[in-house]
């Protein structure tokens, strides 16, 4: 018998059969191809958590609209149709090695850097942010603007599952655009979308459903932080509530933590050797306590004698 026999045992997710409990969590890259493209190197990268074991490769930081998402110049662009053939060769590659291909949808809302968007338009989120001399720096997302976002991610969905990725990953923590709706730091709309955790959830809720629409065959997954764990933003409890509003329209959790409203939950969003092993398993024990769908965590997790004490206590 092994000495790791839940971390080693298959699991049932939707109608894919995991070979093990090791998930591969998503990263960025320092470069990428022309065109915001993967790179032949970019895909031997990905190739190596493949190879290395892991049940599930997701890769990260992508942008589901380039329009108005991007936040780095080194993230592949998912709703531009010339990224779908490196996109098949990643996938293919990840698939040699048994296991599965996930991809992080990402927006960078309020935090994108006007020199990386096209036409240097103004980064976009929730509400109109203007600086110290009035000037105006995040545009808030009227009807239009968000009917373009979800028809980003619609088209990245679509082309995503023409490749061939059996997950697609829905960034909704960090601080990144869809928390940004969900979270009280960010979000001071009134009415429709802001407001009560309905309403915030009410944006996050029509992008998913878009996604489901244009890749019916793809698993969805969630990334939320459990907690902000910031003063003004959400906890735990909240947290909890969140992700079973999400929960129907969802087939899986990743519960990371943090929020880039504080710079210090960085630390804990990205946790070092200076941190316990597993220093955010808590949050996702709590999601897990009170939703029906797998939940996965995230963060300081290199030790398999922890990961294997986790699944035996069924904290995730």
């Amino acid at each position: 018998m092994s000495k790791y026999d839940m971390l080693l045992s298959p699991f049932k997710l939707g109608n894919l059969t995991l070979k093990n409990r090791m998930i591969s969590a998503p990263t960025s890259l320092a470069e990428i191809g022309p065109n915001n493209t993967f790179s032949r190197e970019n895909i031997a990268y990905f190739e190596l958590r493949a190879k290395g074991g892991a049940s599930i490769v997701n890769v990260g930081e992508c942008v589901a609209h380039g329009a108005t998402g991007i936040d780095h110049p080194s993230q592949v662009v998912l709703d531009n149709p010339n990224a779908v053939p490196s996109l098949y060769d990643l996938v293919s590659t990840i698939h040699k090695y048994g296991a599965y291909a996930s991809i992080e949808f990402g927006h960078g809302g309020k935090r994108c850097n006007p020199m990386f968007l096209p036409g240097g338009v103004l980064p976009i989120g929730p509400c109109d942010i203007f600086d110290n001399n009035g000037n105006l720096t995040v545009r808030g997302m009227d009807r239009q603007l968000m009917d373009d976002v979800i028809g980003g991610y619609r088209r990245s969905a679509a082309n995503c599952a023409m490749a061939g990725f059996d997950i697609l990953t829905i960034h909704a923590g960090h601080g990144w655009l869809l928390a940004e709706f969900l979270s009280p730091l960010s979000n001071h709309r009134q009415h429709e979308y802001g407001g009560s955790r309905e309403n915030r959830c009410r944006f996050v809720i029509e992008v998913l459903k878009a996604v489901r629409q244009a890749a019916p065959k793809c698993l969805i997954e969630v990334r939320i932080s459990g907690s902000e764990l910031t003063e003004g933003g959400y906890d735990i409890n909240e947290g909890v509530e969140l992700c079973k509003m999400l929960e129907p329209y969802v087939d899986m959790f990743n519960i990371s933590a943090g929020v880039m409203e504080d710079l210090y939950t960085w630390i804990i969003m990205h946790p070092s050797m200076f941190l316990p092993q597993g220093c955010n398993v808590y949050l996702a024990e709590a999601v897990k306590k009170a939703v029906k769908k797998p939940v996965s965590c995230v963060g300081a997790l290199t030790d398999p004698e922890k990961m294997e004490e986790i699944l035996e206590k069924g904290q995730a």
